[in-house]
């Protein structure tokens, strides 16, 4: 039994001095009366399992009547006399709050804690590019936004990329390369907040979790699916290079830029001005950004007479921006270049490079490991590894009759004078 103390009364109590040690009041209760603002109950006892002294909080004396505290008191006591060490007990609740309190982080959450982390790391071109939200926005936040993220299953993931979608009723299936985009970007998100919060949980969204024998393999269902890009005509060239040029406003010239020197969207699309060499009319493209994603050199790209002309009227020119911007200065989209192509003139923008390609090998006399060159096609390893010239003069005569024939309908090779100082 604890040593009884007086049990004082409540004029008694409320007569004792203002101090930071522990008074007793009687019934196992203390009280810490620091100041007129500051009064709490307390209980304290010995532990029978470690022997110490262990204080208790009963709470503020303004909340908490003396009756209730000695109550309390009394039922504390009961579980010291039974073996229970009250300071370890409260450690396991703050612990079992703690991880209520992280497990209850839903995907959303999570998802608006890791994007700053992401995007800081992306490619400084692509920091801008909204996809990453939007696409988890689209297609991930409807089905586990709001689920707590250690209650994700691998089967709520497959729910989500096996949804319906514009293309067809299965989104895995139908959309690949966007549903695997988006289960990668859900796998990040996860990780990231497994080791922000500490969760003892497996990725669900990881191929590794069981998805692999629950999908199909991406790679078969996009060679099924792997359709060619339909190409502008070569007879149909000429007047679509003139429409790009007479509409003029920056989606149009874009798609010029795009027709004239066979490059891919996104090369063109993000395009900057410190690429440019006006004055040796030459694109130096960075490697990161070439579809060879082993290239450790720039490309250089030879622009023919008529696309300097095109450049030096936009508004961007002189800038060390993007050459064909948004109205909000960021990246164009795919969507909005397709949206911008003449509807009775056959092909897509990416289909343009066929037309090059089928130009060149039914009009010209050009050899084709030019236009595999111009292109950034791989040329083998052997070829790669004994042909390292980058033939920017050959390639610049090529592209110049490619142009004068967008502009007259006329191939009429034209040899120039050597201007270029660089071999690769």
């Amino acid at each position: 039994m604890p040593k009884q103390t007086q049990i004082l009364s409540k004029k008694q109590i409320y007569d004792l001095p203002y101090s930071q040690n522990l008074k007793a009041v009687g019934g196992l209760v203390y009280i810490r009366k620091i100041s007129a603002q500051s009064q709490s109950w307390v209980f304290k006892a010995k532990c029978k399992v470690c022997a110490a002294e262990h204080a208790v909080g009963l709470g503020s004396v303004f909340h908490v009547t003396i009756e209730t505290a000695r109550k309390q008191s009394s039922d504390l006591y009961q579980r010291v006399v039974l073996g229970e060490c009250l300071q370890q007990t409260g450690r396991n609740e703050k612990l079992r709050k703690k991880n209520l309190q992280k497990h209850a982080v839903t995907f959303e959450q999570a998802m608006n804690e890791a994007l700053p982390q992401i995007i800081s790391e992306l490619k400084s071109d692509k920091k801008k590019d909204p996809s990453w939200q939007n696409t988890l926005e689209k297609w991930a936040i409807p089905y586990i936004g709001n689920k707590k993220v250690a209650e994700i299953t691998r089967h709520d993931i497959k729910e989500l990329l096996t949804q319906p979608c514009t293309k067809g009723d299965n989104f895995w299936e139908d959309m690949t390369q966007t549903a695997t985009r988006v289960r990668q970007r859900v796998e990040r998100i996860i990780t990231i907040c497994i080791v922000n919060h500490d969760l003892d949980i497996r990725n669900p969204a990881a191929m590794q979790s069981g998805l692999k024998e629950m999908l199909a393999k991406p790679m078969k269902l996009i060679n099924r699916n792997k359709k060619s890009h339909p190409k502008c005509p070569v007879s149909d060239a000429p007047e679509l290079a003139r429409r790009f040029l007479e509409r003029g406003d920056s989606k149009s010239l874009c798609l010029y830029m795009l027709m004239v020197t066979a490059k891919r969207v996104g090369e063109v699309m993000r395009a900057r001005w410190p690429e440019i060499d006006i004055d040796r009319k030459l694109w130096v493209i960075p490697p990161e950004r070439l579809g060879k994603n082993d290239r450790v050199e720039p490309f250089y790209d030879p622009l023919p007479e008529q696309l300097i002309d095109v450049l030096k009227t936009l508004p961007t020119f002189g800038s060390d921006g993007l050459l064909f911007p948004n109205r909000y200065g960021n990246i164009l989209k795919d969507s909005s270049l397709s949206a911008r192509y003449p509807s009775d003139i056959e092909g897509v923008p990416h289909g343009l490079r066929k037309t090059f390609g089928t130009w060149r090998k039914d009009f010209t006399v050009f050899a084709a490991d030019l236009g595999e060159v111009q292109l950034t096609h791989h040329q083998g390893a052997l070829e790669e590894t004994y042909h390292e010239s980058s033939m920017v003069h050959r390639r610049r005569e090529m592209m110049q009759t490619y142009a004068n024939f967008l502009t007259t309908g006329k191939t009429k090779p034209v040899k120039l004078r050597r201007i270029d100082q660089i071999y690769k």
